[in-house]
């Protein structure tokens, strides 16, 4: 199962005094396919679903994204335009 971890810096539900960047973890099924793992993660509120992204953050996207699948990482921050990897700073 494809894991996937996302740069939240807007998390919905953030308790106060607990803001900044935090990290919105997804574990993808193994019976979803990569174009239906990208649709989950991604689909946005203009096309009429709501994506495990926008149930999770009020930032438009990410600020960075890793995945146990480096296709997945890279097809998600293309998508996103963001950076593939944490910060390390």
């Amino acid at each position: 199962m494809p894991s996937v971890r996302l740069g939240n810096s807007a998390p919905i539900g953030a308790l106060p005094g607990h803001e900044g960047e935090h990290v919105t973890e997804i574990d993808v099924p193994e019976s979803r396919s990569f174009e239906e793992a990208i649709r989950d993660i991604c689909h946005s509120e203009e096309s009429g679903n709501t994506g495990l992204w926008q149930a999770h953050s009020t930032a438009s996207a990410p600020s960075w994204v890793e995945s146990s699948s480096p296709d997945l990482a890279s097809a998600l921050a293309a998508r996103f335009g963001c950076s593939v990897g944490r910060p390390t700073t």
